[in-house]
């Protein structure tokens, strides 16, 4: 029995990453645009976790957009409740005893996922595999546990068991352990297909398995930001309430099963439906009381605001499902582009005009930009250790060479400008206002290529990242201006004209770098594709 639950929690894993690399990014684009009002979030929350077969993953992906502040709280409310009936899919297909077609499950999603050359009907096969491990772990289950049926002690363990506060705490601690409400479930409904159980002691233990089912969410939000925090006490207040409500009335609920199948696994399948349905209904109009009573319980805290380099959007626990991980890294990627944008924006007047003060204000910000790239190395390299399709793998080397070139022209602002500039003050140099206008417009082209290199990069968007790349034509002449307006400036009679001459070609020097690395990001959303042989970054 115990290595039929095993098999049952591996096949369930197997289903649950393989359809969330089916459906990439789109989870995320379904979760963070789909979620305007509570209905749609309900709705959204249903799709997904159908799609994924796992609401504690829903769940996960929700407290992570809402610690990313791309969900808020009450929009995160509905998205769990609809997760909640989500989940019971499974286990109504379990119900079905269809565990004839297990081996035809597993041998089909073998060779489509091994034969296949596309990423998609690979996932799709392996996605096959899982079910077809989940049916035969029902039947290794169901064969194990017909024996009990002749056992007095576990007779007498389940006349325990239906009494509703022992089965709900029974249900409840082994969901917890094995952190799967649908290994519970399917645990149960191998029991009910041998008559090892009867409905009373079912229900009582499936009402416990969705309360156990909150220690994911729990897990989930520990350590993340207040508002993460209390979306998961919302999935603990949700399955709370429900349970509170249900466990007097089981009597009323087994009337309402017994009414809809006289089978007693879909009994308790369509118990497992009725407790989420009904809990969602009756809790669908207080969302915003919901909401209120998770941040008095979880009140916000008035701290010190957290370091520039914090990442926003990494999440540790999508590591297994390397497509939405990687998702995950391209946010983070741009909140690292925004730093280095920053950094950008403040370089023209710091090393033109700035003073020694000003000049390492902005040296210091490569601080933020060296913590947060090394995060997101981190994170690539944990990410990297888990089985990734060809196209997986390339993408998160594109996320870390862009990581790379944005890292770089970091280090050009903080040490190169900013010693530019310091030489600047030190020895009393001053950029003509003429010049300095020519940089200044210098500075402006390569910074805006840089954003639209990243934006290309992130987006896929070829016809962007030519256009970037193309601009090369247009900066060289403006280069070519500037440094003719500083030879012209060579013959001016001030004795410090000569020192200002290398510095302001020097200055001219490295803002090409940064050009160079904007490009060479823009290139990368055309390394996998045709074009990108024909276009050369010198």
């Amino acid at each position: 029995m115990v290595g039929g639950l095993a098999m049952f929690l591996y096949g369930i894993e197997k289903l649950s990453s393989s359809l969330s690399s089916a459906a990439g990014s789109g989870l995320n684009t379904l979760l963070a645009k789909l979620t305007t009002n509570r209905f749609s979030g309900v709705a959204t929350g249903i799709i997904v976790t159908g799609i994924v077969q796992s609401s504690s993953l829903t769940t996960v992906l929700v407290v992570g957009f809402v610690s990313a502040g791309l969900m808020t709280l009450q929009q995160s409310i509905g998205v769990i409740m609809g997760a909640n009936i989500g989940t019971t899919l499974t286990i109504h297909v379990v119900a079905f005893k269809v565990t004839e077609f297990a081996w035809l499950l597993i041998a089909l999603g073998f060779l489509t996922s091994a034969i296949s050359r596309r990423d998609a009907v690979k996932h799709v096969g392996a996605a096959l595999l899982g079910l077809g491990f989940i049916f035969l772990s029902l039947n290794q289950m169901t064969n194990a546990t017909s024996p009990l049926r002749d056992v007095p002690v576990f007779a007498e363990l389940m006349q325990a068991v239906a009494h509703p506060v022992y089965g709900v705490f029974v249900g409840a601690l082994f969901t917890a352990i094995v952190q799967s409400s649908s290994a519970t479930s399917g645990l149960v409904i191998a029991l009910a297909m041998q008559g090892a159980i009867n409905l009373p002691a079912g229900l009582a233990l499936i009402l416990g398995s969705n309360l156990g089912s909150c220690v994911t969410a729990v897990i989930a939000g520990w350590g993340r930001p207040v508002a993460a925090r209390q979306a998961a006490l919302v999935h603990v207040l949700f399955n709370a309430f429900g349970v509170l409500v249900w466990i007097g009335i089981l009597p009323q609920l087994a009337w309402m099963v017994e009414l809809l199948s006289s089978d007693l696994s879909r009994q308790i399948a369509f118990a497992h439906t009725l407790f989420n349905v009904f809990n969602t209904l009756i809790l669908i109009g207080l969302v915003s009381q919901m909401a209120r009573l998770a941040r008095w319980l979880i009140p916000e805290q008035k701290l010190a605001q957290k370091p520039m380099a914090e990442p926003k959007f990494l999440d540790s626990t999508l590591l297994g499902t390397p497509s939405l991980a990687l998702e995950r890294a391209r946010l983070e990627l741009s909140h690292l582009g925004e730093l280095v944008r920053e950094m950008l924006d403040q370089a023209p007047t710091s090393v033109f005009a700035g003073s020694g003060k000003e000049l390492r204000k902005t040296a210091s910000m490569d601080q933020h930009v060296d913590e947060l790239y090394l995060a997101i190395i981190d994170y690539s390299r944990s990410l990297a250790r888990n089985e990734m399709t060809v196209t997986e793998t390339r993408e998160l080397e594109t996320i870390i060479s862009a990581a790379n070139y944005l890292e770089s022209t970091a280090d050009i602002v903080a040490t190169n400008l900013v010693t530019q500039g310091l030489q600047r003050v030190e020895q009393r140099l001053e950029v003509s206002p003429a010049t300095k206008v020519q940089l200044t417009k210098l500075f402006e082209v390569a910074q805006q290529a840089l954003q639209d290199g990243l934006q290309a990069m992130t987006n896929s968007d070829k016809l962007l990242a030519k256009e970037v790349i193309d601009r090369k034509e247009m900066f060289n002449g403006l280069m070519e201006s500037a440094f003719e307006r500083i030879r012209q400036r060579l013959l001016s009679s001030d004795p410090r004209r000569l020192p200002t001459f290398q510095l302001e070609v020097d200055l001219v020097h490295l803002v090409q770098r940064i050009f160079y690395f904007a490009r060479r990001t823009a290139r990368l959303a055309l390394q996998n594709g045709d074009d990108a042989a024909n276009i050369k970054t010198p």
